[in-house]
């Protein structure tokens, strides 16, 4: 017998010729697909993939490497987005991405992502990269009816016996090549572009002038560049048509290094791409497929008020309501008293003091854990009989509990606490995601406690630190955002000032759907006369302030004198009776930027009922009883307005400006109102 010496090299030999023999070549034609999902539907027409919802078409075309965008459409109008001649190879790109790629499957079926999505048409291919050892996913979502797609690149190594060439892997650490995950071949050139992003460290940006949102329009884009703060782009042209990309990720405005590897819109005259993967190539692992950032392709026809009305549908199909956890006004413990609020008496007057208010929830926050000999959390309650004393109160009293935890607290201590004290809010705090398997780590938790409940628990994820945390456009399938802390007295930094509360909320409610927003209220007779005018302002007011948002109280609401408990009690039954009907309507800004001296509100319109809810504020250094506020969509038709807290009617013909003039008599003072299209379309 001979014996064979088998070296290395022989062996990454033998595996790459194994990969092809079992893969064949690499520019095999497309399979055959054609599925449907109500009106989405994805087939393959010769080398191209085209998915369409009804709304939006996209076409993209193998080309041995990956799927590239050559077209899109906008089936309302057929306007198509294919201007640009892409200079890639696919949509997606990583620094170190060498070599063909093999097409090994080509996919479609309905989902629904366990149920924290909308549900919709997935399609998906699966590529592998023999020469990196990296197996890759594209996953496109489509949604019915919806003039949008979400698109994302996971990655994965194959198994290292099998593909061991994985030499070509970057180990850079660093954010000179980000990566793609998307590509649209639009040129940018003479277009008129908006780029929009909001701030995070909202701890730090309670004064006049530090607001959270931050835009940048250019009327006639230059030919290339790079915008590196961004999380949107929306491009419109002289006629109207516009296309909007979105990065689904955690990028805020001031996000340090960028976060998680989020990138920057970049474009030429080949197109415009999303950088920023995420994943590292060298930081991913064979055992499980890793999510890259998502991005999001919307069409619209209109002003600037369609680009809203198409952002803000993308957003609420992509991160549904959920009525049964996701409606609520809460309380947190947190407010004055930091970690006494958590002390049981006071945990005890909050269950008595909600349930006599209307209020849904409290949240306990920090000073509950139990801490051990080296001052660490145990995440254990330190009350003498864990949470049974707490858990009766409140299930005899009807309010639902909530609990604050850092985002180091392990699921198996998530898990026990929601087992034992019955919570189904989990706020999450003190987070810290510079990387994205610290992503990945915290929202696989959230996802896992929420699969263990049967979507009963939902999640509260802080932003109020500049770390890279949660931000605006990512993990909302999981729960709301609680926007900012505004206390009474300390620290200075978030002392309670109502009217920027107010604009803050205006902010959030041009590019995203306030409805998944904590806003918080305060008690004013507690507020400091020295750093704040919030005396000036009644608690009535303030807490009308949030109804358009998630409504938070962040103070102890057993301290509200007899007479604020009175119209408080008012105004939150009244304020219940309409919620669910207000949570199917779309949220927008209407009047000025809140400056404690304008006439400001809020705009919420049902499109399907053409029904919608208004709450205007006249602010304290405002001098004008009647004022004219222009509405969105209602422009040459006809209305009956309903004050909600008098019950008197009028009926309105809207001008074509859209202004309809209002009374309210005193300043500081608020309208809540009720509208309803009776004609004229």
């Amino acid at each position: 017998m001979v014996a064979i010496r088998i070296t290395r090299s022989m062996t990454k030999l033998v595996a790459t010729v194994a990969v092809l023999l079992l893969t064949g070549p690499l520019w095999a034609a497309l399979p055959h697909l054609d599925v449907s999902f109500k009106s989405a539907r994805a087939w393959v027409s010769g080398n191209n993939l085209i998915v369409n919802t009804g709304r939006i078409e996209r076409r993209w075309r193998w080309t041995g490497r990956g799927f590239l965008t050559t077209c899109i459409t906008n089936l309302r109008n057929h306007h198509q987005w294919n201007h640009a001649t892409p200079d890639a190879s696919a949509d997606w790109a990583f620094p170190s991405l060498t070599g063909g790629g093999k097409l090994i499957s080509l996919r479609a079926h309905e989902g629904n992502d366990q149920g924290f999505t909308s549900p919709h048409l997935t399609v998906q291919a699966v590529i592998v990269y023999p020469r990196n050892n990296i197996g890759l996913r594209y996953v496109i979502w489509a949604f019915p009816g919806v003039s949008g797609l979400r698109t994302q690149v996971q990655v994965r190594r194959l198994h290292a016996t099998v593909f061991a060439a994985d030499h070509r892997i970057d180990t850079r650490d660093n954010y000179a090549s980000p990566g793609v995950v998307d590509r649209v071949p639009v040129n940018l050139a003479g277009k008129i572009v908006t780029w929009i992003g909001y701030y995070a460290d909202t701890q730090r940006r309670d004064k006049p002038g530090t607001p959270i949102l931050r835009t940048q329009r250019n009327t006639s884009a230059a030919a290339h560049g790079k915008v590196m703060w961004a999380s949107v782009a929306d491009i419109s042209d002289h006629h109207g048509n516009g296309l909007i990309m979105v990065k689904e990720s955690h990028k805020c405005v001031n996000t340090p290094h960028l976060g998680a590897n989020t990138g920057w819109f970049q474009w030429n005259q080949h197109g415009l791409a999303n950088t920023g993967t995420g994943w590292f190539l060298h930081d991913v692992h064979h055992s499980t497929y890793h999510d890259c950032w998502a991005s999001w392709v919307i069409v619209y026809h209109g002003n600037g008020l369609a680009m809203q009305r198409a952002l803000k549908r993308f957003d609420r199909t992509r991160f549904p309501i959920h009525p049964r956890q996701d409606i609520y006004i809460m309380t947190n413990t947190w407010g004055d008293e930091a970690a006494r609020g958590a002390r049981l008496n006071n945990v005890l007057k909050e269950i008595k003091s909600q349930a006599n208010l209307g209020i849904d929830a409290l949240e306990i926050d920090g000073g509950w854990e139990r801490k051990r000999h080296n001052r660490q959390p145990s995440w254990r309650p330190v009350y003498p009989d864990g949470w049974k004393t707490i858990r009766a109160r409140a299930a005899r009293e009807g309010v639902r509990l909530g609990l604050w935890c850092s985002a180091a607290c392990p699921y198996t201590d998530m898990a026990w606490n929601y087992d034992h004290g019955g919570f189904r809010y989990f706020k999450i705090d003190l987070g810290v995601f510079p990387r994205m398997r610290d992503v990945a780590r915290v929202t696989a938790r959230a996802r896992r406690l929420i699969l263990l409940s049967h979507h009963r628990v939902s999640i509260n994820w802080d932003i109020t630190e500049k770390s890279p945390r949660i931000g605006y456009y990512f993990g909302r399938q999981y729960g709301n955002i609680f926007l900012e802390n505004r206390q009474t007295r300390q620290p200075q930094n978030v002392i309670y000032v109502p009217y920027l509360v107010l604009r803050d909320a205006w902010q959030v409610a041009k590019y995203v759907n306030l409805n998944e927003f904590q806003i918080p209220t305060s008690d004013v007779d507690l507020v400091s006369r020295t750093l704040s005018d919030a005396w000036r302002y009644p608690n009535s007011y303030c807490f009308m302030q949030t109804i358009m948002g998630s409504p938070i109280f962040f103070t102890p609401t057993h301290l509200f004198t007899p007479a604020t408990r009175q119209k408080l009690r008012k105004l939150i039954a009244v304020y219940k009776a309409h919620r669910s009907a207000m949570y199917a309507g779309y949220v927008f800004p209407i009047g000025k930027l809140p400056d404690n001296a304008t006439w400001s509100g809020f705009q919420n319109q049902n499109f399907r009922t053409d029904t919608g809810f208004i709450t205007l504020f006249r602010q304290v250094n405002n001098h004008h009883e009647h004022h004219k506020v222009a509405l969105d969509f209602v422009a040459g038709r006809t209305l009956t307005i309903t004050n909600l807290l008098t019950r008197t009617e009028r009926t309105v013909h809207v001008p074509a400006s859209g202004k309809v003039n209002f009374t309210i008599p005193t300043a500081p003072g608020f309208l809540y109102l009720q509208y309803k299209v009776v004609s004229g379309k």
